[in-house]
């Protein structure tokens, strides 16, 4: 986050993407911060084979991983997919 020349607070971005690997499904939640317009993913999750579903558990652990490190008064806003909205609080 050092080299990243955000001045001010943190726009948040939640996403899960599903990956196919031969057999192997691959789900991965990301956090990122949004910097010029892309997200650069900062924390993630391994979810195994979730076919692009997380739980409200696992993207709270992941804001809340984030509030560890840099503060809930570093966040700007959060933009998550429509179910993930249940997280904001």
């Amino acid at each position: 986050m050092r080299i990243l020349p955000v001045k001010g607070k943190y726009q948040l971005n939640l996403d899960c993407t599903h990956w196919e690997f031969g057999r192997l499904n691959i789900d991965l939640l990301f956090l990122s911060v949004i910097y010029q317009g892309v997200g650069l993913p900062i924390f993630w999750r391994v979810l195994g084979d979730k076919r692009d579903n997380s739980s409200q558990k696992e993207r709270i652990k992941l804001l809340n991983q984030f509030i560890c490190y840099f503060g809930k008064d570093s966040i700007d806003y959060l933009k998550a997919d429509r179910d993930r909205t249940s997280l904001l609080y």
